[in-house]
């Protein structure tokens, strides 16, 4: 049995990593962010969790998929509705200056 639950705290550390990376849109690059409030990948539906970006409660249906946080294979963690639209435009307006 303790076998199996470091197993499974070992999984669980994969979608809850130390370390999370936010896109810079200027730089194109990525920054390297220690993940001090716990934000992870993987919810259930109708469970809450914390936007990525403002750190506010969130409820998992309700949101979407950061185009700036990731983790290291790339997939995009949870934010707010508001979060995501800034982000939208954040990426549009430094399109738009290449």
């Amino acid at each position: 049995m303790e076998s199996e639950s470091k197993t499974l705290n070992g999984l669980f550390d994969t979608f809850t990593p130390n370390i999370i990376y936010k896109w810079n849109f200027e730089k194109h690059e990525y920054e390297e962010i220690i993940n001090t409030w716990g934000i992870s990948l993987i919810h259930e539906l109708g469970e809450m969790t914390i936007c990525a970006n403002c750190k506010e409660p969130l409820l998992f249906d309700n949101g979407y998929t950061s185009n700036q946080w990731h983790s290291k294979v790339g997939f995009g963690y949870s934010v707010c509705e508001k979060c995501f639209e800034a982000e939208k435009m954040m990426e549009k307006s430094f399109k738009e200056g290449e």
